[in-house]
């Protein structure tokens, strides 16, 4: 499975051309299924360009999607970070292989749909490198 995430914590501010409204993330998001994506990831932005997961902010996106591409599988980002934060999200972050490690020891990795592989502010060699570690890591600790 290829998912492809639209985009991710930077703002618009930091790197040129991060999808920051509704409207932004349509057109994107056909380019990568064109591409091959068969899973889409993206990180809900409000009308002043900040990450949320109000409902109001999620509805907005998921719509401008679900309209391009209505039956492309669809996560958003479970980042604690994000208002409003909470352990009730299905999706999990892992940034290492200690993160793989806590997951698989939690009762949060029964309750996950995906585990997300996130390596930002590597290079592209050290982000191919660190995301293979995190994979095997995951793999070995549930004995796959």
């Amino acid at each position: 499975m290829l998912q492809a995430c639209l985009n991710g914590m930077r703002r618009r501010h930091e790197v040129a051309g991060v999808l920051e409204t509704p409207e932004d993330t349509a057109a994107p998001a056909l380019e990568v299924v064109a591409a091959g994506a068969e899973e889409l990831h993206v990180h809900l932005r409000n009308a002043n360009g900040m990450e949320s997961l109000l409902d109001r902010d999620v509805s907005l996106t998921v719509q401008a999607i679900r309209r391009a591409l209505p039956h492309i599988p669809l996560g958003v980002s479970p980042g604690a970070w994000i208002p409003p934060g909470g352990n009730s999200r299905i999706d999990a972050g892992v940034w290492s292989v200690s993160d793989a490690e806590t997951l698989v020891d939690s009762v949060a990795s029964e309750r996950c749909l995906r585990e997300l592989g996130e390596v930002p502010d590597l290079s592209e060699s050290e982000a191919l490198a660190n995301a293979a570690i995190i994979w095997h890591a995951q793999r070995m600790l549930v004995g796959q």
